[in-house]
């Protein structure tokens, strides 16, 4: 591949992977945060607004791609999830936490959208699905190792960190995709759908094993 599309490729693994995180990273943290913040039973809400938001973002996306291009809806979907990642590290009370992990959501979701649309348009058959499906395994692999890298943030910093430790990885990501994401047709995949249904079956899957 030419250094463009191994760029492109680093760009959507980044994506994804600070998105599908944000699932897990948090998790040996809960019983702290919910202590520190006087969440009580309302806890799971950490998790549940987080996926509300992503998977609302979805159909809205589609609108947005009609109206600008793939870049701009990129970095307005990474600077989302960096405020977002910014607030909820910054938290005070739980109130404040919630509103900023749907802003993070919402961020989050733009840009699991965009980590199916842009392969269609950068990479040509039977490439396109090989990049898709090393994306797509991002997901798994960032629910695995994600309380793991937050277990070993929290042996040397506070929970707040595992939010900032987004910022660093949206900035070069910003980076990548100013300068990979310069799409002829974009217009042929504007409308790509993104896979909410199977989404939404690994959440519940996924909050269900947790509980357990």
């Amino acid at each position: 591949m030419r250094l463009k599309s191994i760029i492109t490729v680093i760009a959507l693994i980044l994506i994804m992977f600070m998105s599908a995180i944000e699932s897990s990273i948090i998790s040996l943290a809960l019983p702290t945060i919910k202590q520190d913040l006087n969440a009580g039973n309302l806890i799971s809400l950490i998790f549940t607004a987080y996926f509300i938001a992503l998977v609302i973002a979805n159909p809205i996306v589609g609108e947005l791609l009609s109206r600008f291009k793939i870049i701009y809806v990129a970095i307005a979907g990474l600077l989302l999830f960096s405020i977002g990642s910014f607030m909820c590290g910054l938290s005070t009370n739980f109130t404040m936490l919630i509103i900023s992990r749907v802003i993070q959501g919402f961020g989050s979701g733009v840009l699991m959208s965009l980590s199916q649309i842009v392969p269609k348009l950068a990479f040509e058959i039977p490439l396109r699905y090989k990049i898709m499906g090393i994306v797509g395994s991002v997901w798994g692999i960032s629910s695995i190792i994600g309380p793991l890298l937050g277990g070993g943030i929290l042996e040397f910093a506070t929970w707040h960190w595992l939010f900032y430790i987004n910022i660093p990885i949206a900035i070069i990501a910003i980076i990548l995709v100013i300068w990979t994401f310069h799409f002829p047709e974009e217009e042929t995949v504007a409308k790509s759908k993104f896979d909410t249904k199977g989404l939404t079956l690994f959440y519940i899957f996924q909050s269900t094993f947790k509980n357990n």
